[in-house]
Order: C-alpha cells, then sequence, then structure tokens
C-alpha cells in the first residue's frame, strides 16, 4: 500500500471510532501529508462534518487543510515562512487570526552541530596523532 492509502486506512478507522464514540477533541499530527489534493478534500469535508461533534485541533502543512481552519496559529522558526509563504499573508488570504510564538529551536540546533562538528575534529586529531605516535614507534 502507498502512503496514502495507508493514511487513508487509518483515518478511516479513527474516525469509525469516533462516530461509535465521540470524544471532546481530537488532535491529529500531519496526517494529510501523505494525501493528494482530491483525498486531502475528502478528509476536510469530513473534519468539517465530524466537527459538530467534537473539537478538532491538527497540526498541517498542508494549504487545503487550513482553510478550514475556524483559528490558525502558527509555530513558527526563525523566518515567518509557512510552505515557501509568508504567514501573515496566509493568515489575511484564509481571514483568520494569528498567535505567533517564536521558537528558537533554530539557533539550538545551530550551536549543537558546531559542537558535534568541534568534537569530530578532536577525534579526527587525536586518531590522526596515534596513528603518527604508532609510526615512529
Amino acid at each position: 500500500m502507498s502512503g496514502g492509502e495507508k493514511a487513508l486506512t487509518a483515518l478511516s478507522l479513527v474516525f469509525a471510532l469516533f462516530q461509535l464514540n465521540p470524544a471532546p477533541f481530537c488532535l491529529l499530527d500531519e496526517v494529510d501529508a501523505p494525501l493528494d489534493d482530491n483525498n486531502t478534500e475528502r478528509f476536510c469535508d469530513l473534519v468539517k462534518t465530524m466537527s459538530a461533534n467534537s473539537q478538532f485541533l491538527f497540526i498541517s502543512h498542508n494549504k487545503i487543510t487550513m482553510e478550514i481552519a475556524n483559528q490558525l496559529i502558527g509555530v513558527t522558526m526563525q523566518e515567518l515562512r509557512v510552505g515557501g509563504h509568508r504567514l501573515d499573508q496566509i493568515a489575511k488570504t484564509l481571514g483568520v487570526g494569528i498567535v505567533e510564538r517564536r521558537v528558537h529551536l533554530v539557533e539550538q540546533a545551530k550551536r549543537r552541530r558546531i559542537q558535534l562538528e568541534q568534537r569530530k575534529h578532536q577525534r579526527q586529531r587525536g586518531q590522526c596523532l596515534f596513528a603518527a605516535r604508532q609510526e615512529v614507534d
């Protein structure tokens, strides 16, 4: 099965359980990522229908899915961009409010990457020194 087929199968099971026993809310994390546009629209229609009984919180990078949101909350990294588009432009187009929260993960990742590179160079330098000592002996 393809990624989209697997996602649709899993979503079918989740939504069937929700129709059987609706919960107050449902959290979905990028479940629409493997779906093509037609199936994303079907997913959105189903979420709209089921949102009468349950509140849906979903994480998505898909523009089609973001269009159905009543409220759009953007958690961004260094630049205010989602899929190459400025987040404020997307919100203006969709007519929804944005609560911005800046995350400093980019800086942390850069520092960590630099530390790992430094350790790698230290290990390589140590191995070269060890090999040179063995040649001398």
